[in-house]
């Protein structure tokens, strides 16, 4: 089944399968390496994952040291979405998320800072 038709079905889950987890299964997919391997399971919920952002730098600290052996791209990235960081996948035209309500499309999402994969 395609990565994004399971997106829509797989639950959201804080430390297993939220935003950021949800692109770094998408890079293993894609190329065999997990880059959040050691974030995993870490946390459980909402405040656990803020908690340990804070304590990292935040999600775009986080993510430039995780996603390092890759080269700058726009595959997947660390977007600005509403005035709030978040990691998506970019797919034709749109960025795709993953939120507690299911997979979101958006065509306007800004670009931060991306890698190719």
């Amino acid at each position: 089944m395609d990565f994004f038709k399971r997106a829509q079905q797989e639950p959201f889950r804080w430390g297993q399968n939220d935003c950021a987890l949800w692109v770094a299964s998408y890079v293993y997919e894609q190329t065999g390496v997990d880059p959040a391997k050691i974030l995993r399971g870490r946390y459980k919920t909402a405040l656990g994952c803020h908690r340990l952002l804070k304590k990292e730098g935040g999600l775009l600290a986080v993510s430039k040291r995780l996603m390092s052996e890759f080269k700058l791209g726009e595959d997947i990235g660390v977007f600005e979405l509403n005035g709030v960081e978040i990691a998506g996948i970019q797919k034709g035209d749109f960025t795709a998320f993953k939120t507690p309500h299911g997979l979101y499309l958006e065509k306007e999402a800004r670009l931060i800072c991306g890698w190719s994969i």
